[in-house]
């Protein structure tokens, strides 16, 4: 109790991510998402984190750490899904 007292801020900045996260996964699993392309619903989960998290842009573009499984869970898509599709969009990128 006598840190957090001290460090008002820890519990601030935990809960401010913690609900973003559920923000974001009751935002992409909604219905109607749910028809769109599993490439669409990733590519609309990272513009969304770059417009509103203030990610700096650097030559390669966004760094946004996710791992496979967070991406899965944001999305409601399965990590082999996603794992098809960062390579699907890597293709795309290429040509």
């Amino acid at each position: 109790m006598k840190l957090l007292e001290k460090n008002p801020s820890i519990p601030r900045k935990n809960n401010r991510k913690s609900g973003a996260n559920v923000y974001i996964t009751n935002r992409f699993r909604q219905p109607k998402k749910s028809t769109q392309e599993p490439e669409h619903r990733v590519l609309k989960l990272m513009k969304f984190r770059v417009t509103h998290f203030d990610f700096k842009k650097d030559q390669n573009g966004y760094l946004i750490n996710f791992t496979r499984q967070q991406i899965g869970d944001l999305t409601g898509l399965r990590v082999e899904t996603v794992i098809r599709n960062n390579k699907s969009i890597k293709k795309k990128k290429e040509n």
